[in-house]
Formats: C-alpha cells, structure tokens, sequence
C-alpha cells in the first residue's frame, strides 16, 4: 500500500503531464520538490505508475484498431474468461462491462492488418465453446484527450523495426528499466539499446513519459467511472455532443469513428454515477441518437508491443 500511496501522491505533483525524460532534475522541476531516483524506482517496480508513452498511444504508428464485444455463453465461466482474453494476440485493452448483453470489450492493435484473419480470429476460435463475438467494429480515432501533447511535426504514420519492438515490449511495463537490463533481454548490446532509445525518441516513437494514478487498490466509491456511448447522428449533432462534455466535468476523453451500428464510440472518465447522471441528462438529443451506454471496469493492459514481437511477418 505504500508504494501505492507513494506513486498516487506522485501522481499530485505531477499529473498526466507528458515528461520529455526520466531525469531527475526535470521530473523534480515539474513536481516542486526534489525526486530522487531511488524514489522513482521503487514507484516504477511496486505499481507500474511511470509509464513510456509512444506514438502508438497517440495512433499515430501504422497500427489498426479493433473494438470487439464478447458474450460469456457460461455465466460461472466469466471470471476465468477475463485471464483468457488477456492472453489474446494483440489485446492491448481488456474491459469488463456493464449495463449490456455482452461481458467484455477487447481492443486490439495490430501493426498488419492480415493478422485480424490470421492470428486474432484463429486464437478466438479456441473459446468457441466459451465465448459469442457480439460485435466487431473497426476504430479510428478522431479525437484524444486522453493526455495533452504538443502537435508531432514527424510523419503520421511512423515504421519501427523488429529490434524496437523487442525494446519497447522491455520497457513498456517498466520505464526505468536499464540499457543494460533491456540488451541482455533483446540479445543486443548496452551501447546499442541506448541508440535505439534515442533515436525513437527523435523520430518521434516515445513521445516521452507519464505518471499515471494507481486506482487498482482504491476503495470503489473513489474510482471514476468509466462510460463508452455508442451513436449515430449528423455532424453537426457529434459537434454539440462533444461540446457538452468538454463543459462537463468529464475528462480522459476519446472519441473513435466507427464502422457498422455505431457512427461513433466515445469513451470518457467522470468522478461519479452521481455526475454521470447528471452529464447524461445534460447531453444534447438534437440530430443525434444515443443507440447505447455501456460502464466499462477491471480495466487490464496487456503488453500489446510483446504481441507485436511475437508475430511479426518474417
């Protein structure tokens, strides 16, 4: 509990603000007051709070998102079911869900776009017996709020090799892992883990660092609540819609253009069901139709860069 509250009161200091390094003087330039390394590092192995954050979280590598829905066909198999999913190829988000037919939400992220035919559907088969695909729906993003950057001036659509993969799949649970620890990982040199980093973080791949709030151990009534609406209306209607939310207490929010029964997905964080129901009454019904609102918990992030490692096209 300690690390957590450590990584939490970290989290004040700082707050999702995106840090261009690890250093100790800049990240103690930005909390007030000084941090030392020992510090960040006992915060990093006990809770994962300080996190690499890449292009790819921006979607702004090659990548291809999927949002499929499941439902558990045996009830007294749910809980199992989560572990499972988690070990999907290219899971890169598992979420649990309320409020609907299906039982969970799983978001892939594949850098080639035959992997879906080829790997994920192939891996989903095995749990035929277990699970139902209620719906599959490819994901373009289109507006992030998720963290405030800066506008990238590099290329959207970045190509990263093999090797940066594999550093990146060492250092995306861990950000202060070291060259050393990374290279005896990957099978190459301290010297050249080093280059590798430093030129992603040139090119624009690690766009830099954050450190996120721990919720995991807190006490329910504490963790916001997490909502994706499913929608379909004019443009015009999704203009005033996100409108609402900006002046609303929501924040976190991402809104993904969709394929198939939804227009749009538009997944935010508020504090409370209390605010929640009072954003919902709120929310403008001019030229829009909110088809369905789902709560998404036990939020689970696989290491999706491992997957990337482990299937890429030779």
């Amino acid at each position: 509990m300690k690390g957590i509250n450590e990584a939490n009161r970290l989290f004040d200091l700082i707050g999702e603000k995106l840090l261009p390094d690890l250093s100790t003087s800049s990240i103690s330039k930005v909390a007030g007051e000084k941090i030392t390394r020992t510090h960040l590092k006992k915060v990093s192995e006990s809770t994962g709070a300080i996190r690499v954050i890449t292009a790819i979280d921006f979607m702004k590598l090659r990548v291809h998102n999927f949002l499929m829905f499941f439902l558990v066909k045996d009830k007294d198999q749910k809980f199992d079911m989560h572990e499972k999913l988690c070990r999907l190829p290219f899971a890169s988000r598992v979420a649990t869900i309320s409020g609907s037919k299906a039982d969970f939400m799983v978001h892939f992220r594949t850098n080639e776009y035959s992997h879906v035919h080829n790997v994920i559907y192939p891996a989903i088969a095995e749990y035929k017996d277990l699970l139902k695909v209620e719906a599959v729906y490819p994901a373009f993003p289109v507006y992030d709020l998720l963290i405030h950057y800066p506008e990238a001036s590099e290329p959207p659509h970045e190509k990263i090799s093999l090797l940066d993969w594999k550093i990146l799949s060492e250092i995306k649970e861990d950000a202060l892992k070291t060259y050393k620890e990374i290279g005896k990982k990957v099978g190459v040199s301290e010297h050249t883990v080093r280059n590798r980093i430093k030129k992603m973080h040139s090119k624009g791949v690690i766009k830099g660092y954050i450190v996120v709030r721990v919720w995991d151990k807190y006490p329910a009534e504490q963790v916001p609540v997490i909502g994706l609406i499913g929608l379909t209306g004019k443009e015009k209607g999704m203009h005033n819609f996100l409108n609402a939310f900006m002046e609303s207490n929501a924040f976190n929010l991402c809104m993904y253009h969709t394929y198939g029964k939804y227009a749009y997905l538009i997944e935010f964080r508020i504090g409370s069901m209390i605010e929640l129901q009072k954003l919902i009454k709120r929310l403008p019904k001019k030229d829009i139709r909110v088809l369905d609102f789902y709560t998404l918990f036990d939020q689970t992030y696989p290491n999706w860069a491992e997957s990337v490692v482990k299937y890429w096209k030779k």
